[in-house]
This record gives C-alpha cells, sequence and structure tokens, in this order.
C-alpha cells in the first residue's frame, strides 16, 4: 500500500508499505513522480496492460526479475509491441534498484513529459532486452543499468542503435 500526503498542494509525506516484489528504492521515485502526473504501471508475465486512449506521459516497469520471468517471450506479445512502439525511452535495469537513477528518470519523464518503459531483469538476460528493444521499437539507443563494484554500485551506459537518429 502507498499513500500520498497533501497539504496545501504540496506533497508533505510519503507512506509506503511494500507488497511483494516492490521495492521502495524504484517505488517511492515512481509515486512522487505519479504525484506530479506521471503515470506509472507495473507489468508482470502473462499479464496484459491496457493502452491508454490519450496521450499521456507514463513510465512501464516491466518485471523480468519476477519468479516466472523469463525475458520477452514471458511477457503478453501485443503489450509489449503497443509498449515499445510509443516508449521515448527505454531502459534495461540489470543492477539492484538505485534510488537516485530513478529520480533522475522520472524528473526527466516530468519535464520532458515522456512515455519510458524501464526493465528490471537481470543481467544474464539484458542483451536479450537490449536486441528485443532494437527490433520492436524506434528509439535511438537503450539506457543500460549493470551492477557497479566499490563505491559504484550501478554503471549506466546508453547503446546507440546504427542508423538511427536521436529524437528532437
Amino acid at each position: 500500500m502507498i499513500s500520498l500526503l497533501h497539504r496545501s498542494g504540496l506533497m508533505r509525506a510519503v507512506l509506503i508499505d511494500p507488497g511483494e516484489g516492490e521495492d521502495p528504492r524504484f517505488i517511492l521515485p515512481l509515486e512522487t513522480g505519479e504525484a506530479q502526473g506521471l503515470q506509472w504501471r507495473c507489468l508482470r508475465p502473462g499479464r496484459q496492460l491496457e493502452r491508454p486512449t490519450v496521450n499521456i506521459a507514463w513510465n512501464v516497469v516491466i518485471d523480468d526479475r519476477a519468479l516466472c520471468a523469463g525475458g520477452p517471450d514471458s511477457f503478453d506479445r501485443g503489450t509489449l509491441t503497443w509498449l515499445f512502439k510509443d516508449a521515448h525511452r527505454v531502459v534495461v535495469d540489470a543492477a539492484e534498484p538505485h534510488q537516485g537513477l530513478y529520480e533522475l528518470i522520472v524528473e526527466e519523464g516530468i519535464e520532458r513529459r515522456l512515455k519510458q518503459l524501464i526493465d528490471q531483469t537481470v543481467e544474464s538476460r539484458r542483451l536479450d532486452w537490449r536486441q528485443f528493444t532494437r527490433a520492436n521499437s524506434d528509439v535511438y539507443g537503450v539506457l543500460e543499468i549493470i551492477p557497479g563494484s566499490g563505491q559504484r554500485q550501478v554503471v549506466p551506459s546508453v547503446t546507440r542503435f546504427e542508423g538511427r537518429t536521436p529524437a528532437a
């Protein structure tokens, strides 16, 4: 359960009681973004999401870390098709969730009114999701987050797809 407490139009507190599989390190930034108009949903294997009938900014988290997950083939093909075609940005997160990074993703989504897919996966399926993104979307490249070492918890990098131009 997640509750947002407002006073005078400003968010004052967020009460989070994470359900199974919900990590506050990414839930908190996504909920904060939703309070500012950036919708978010979580897609789990075998489930569908309904395509919005209006053009809105959104974040969709693909839960490829769930017990029954096994890469793109474990998700509803129709849902993945429209998500990847509509997305402005695809993030493949193969590291432990990092709250600061999710805060930046949400902040930019709010400012630029982006449709963002965040695929939370494991390192062994990261390249599968990169290839799936290239084959099923028109994005310029994919932001990949891999586990770091030492003080560097995560290592973000952008893989650009040859022959594509960046969006304006």
